[in-house]
């Protein structure tokens, strides 16, 4: 029994073959165009699969498509930057200058026929002390002061104004003066004074020096009226009592002490 030889190649086997058939060997069967065999696809050159005839082209990756999207973001990222750093720069010129301009108007603006403010009136931070009723000296009395002297809301200066309305015969402005519990002398004197004609300018003739002390409670203000010389306390005559009603001082009596 004979075999034939290695790789299944018979050299008899052509002679069995019908005339006018070509001899292949039975072993390989014949390739077809494209690449096509009996036993699956052929691989193309190089290893891999290329792409098919005719098919899709893709654009590689990093293409003109993705650099157009990166220069339009890169330029609005770049517009964005550039109104910051402009608002910036505006801000940083502008502002001052407003600051500057809004200080001025503060300072030397407004109407040139505004007020200006007296150097030696004290500021509203500065609060004017107040005048101390009562002193060390002879019966407790304040030292002696002139009308020029005392100071506006004491009660040494309510005494003055209702002396002053008294010369000049205001019956008005003397009523003004009384505390909601007056004498009765004082309210007489009011009403007397009504009648009358003014009897001459208040400290024209002398000079009148005002005292005041707390006596259990009850304010006096001595005055005394010279021509010439020093005032006296022991020798205050008379006082008016005043009161405080709703930080004002009024007057309630003149009296002899």
């Amino acid at each position: 029994m004979s075999y034939p030889p290695g790789g299944g190649y018979d050299p008899h086997a052509s002679q069995n073959q019908p005339p006018g058939q070509p001899s292949y060997p039975q072993s390989l069967p014949p390739t077809a165009p494209g690449g096509y065999s009996g036993g699956g696809y052929a691989s193309p050159p190089g290893g891999g699969y290329g792409p098919p005839p005719g098919g899709q082209q893709f654009p590689p990756a990093g293409g003109p498509g993705g650099q157009d999207n990166r220069s339009k973001l890169m330029l609005v990222l770049a517009t964005i930057v550039g109104l910051v750093l402009v608002l910036g720069i505006g801000a940083i010129i502008v502002v001052p200058k407003w600051l500057k301009d809004d200080g001025g108007d503060q300072q030397g603006g407004g109407d040139d026929t505004s007020e200006q403010a007296d150097p030696d009136a004290p500021s509203e931070d500065e609060e004017e002390p107040e005048q101390e009723i009562g002193g060390d000296n002879e019966g407790g009395w304040s030292d002696f002061r002139t009308k020029d002297e005392l100071q506006v809301g004491s009660p040494e200066y309510a005494a003055l104004q209702y002396l002053i309305a008294k010369a000049d015969a205001d019956a008005d402005a003397m009523g003004e003066m009384l505390c909601s519990e007056p004498s009765s002398y004082l309210e007489f004197e009011v009403e007397y004074y009504e009648d009358l004609d003014p009897i001459a300018e208040f400290d024209s003739y002398e000079t009148t020096y005002f005292a005041s002390r707390d006596v259990y409670g009850e304010i006096q203000v001595g005055y005394q009226g010279l021509p010439q010389g020093s005032p006296l306390h022991d020798e205050i005559t008379n006082v008016i009592t005043a009161v405080d009603e709703d930080g004002e001082w009024k007057v309630c009596d003149d009296k002899p002490l």
